[in-house]
């Protein structure tokens, strides 16, 4: 009797082992899930925060040439507004074309030589500088203002108003 008795004590402790055991691998799974789970959510948040700066640094290089790009169109409108100005006062007569030759402003120096308003010029001789220009290497001259990207001058014989 001493003996089942022992033996059943024993059967217990090892089935209080068994159990202890078996909450203690539960315990150390579960541990795993917590750990495997933060090492994930870490990952995530670094991954997340490699693409936010990649996009900040990307978005702050579009910035800076934004800026450029911004100076660089403020430099062109002030040197606009002093050939503008230029244009205005001289006696030459002075035509702004568009980049397709298209007319798009004349200065008070024309109107006086030619006695046309821009309006006027269009109706009488065409919109663009091809249609009323007696030059016959016109395509030449606004081809190369084009790819050199600057002004050019030629001469074209036109009548004025008054018929000179």
């Amino acid at each position: 009797m001493q003996a089942n008795i022992e033996k059943e004590k024993k059967e217990k402790e090892i089935e209080v082992l068994n159990k202890d055991a078996l909450l203690k691998e539960a315990e150390i799974k579960k541990q795993r899930i917590v750990n495997y789970s933060a090492i994930a959510g870490i990952s995530l948040m670094l991954l997340l925060t490699f693409f936010v700066f990649r996009s900040y640094r990307i978005k702050q290089k579009a910035n800076k040439e934004l800026e450029r790009f911004n100076a660089e169109i403020i430099h062109q409108k002030n040197e606009i507004e002093k050939l503008s100005i230029v244009a205005s006062e001289t006696d030459n007569a002075v035509m702004i074309c568009d980049s397709t030759g298209k007319f798009e402003w004349v200065n008070p120096g024309f109107t006086r030589i030619f006695g046309y308003s821009l309006e006027e010029w269009i109706a009488v001789f065409g919109d663009s500088i091809e249609k009323c220009s007696n030059n016959p290497e016109i395509n030449e001259v606004i081809n190369k203002s084009i790819n050199t990207k600057s002004s050019v001058t030629y001469e074209s014989l036109n009548t004025a108003k008054s018929g000179q």
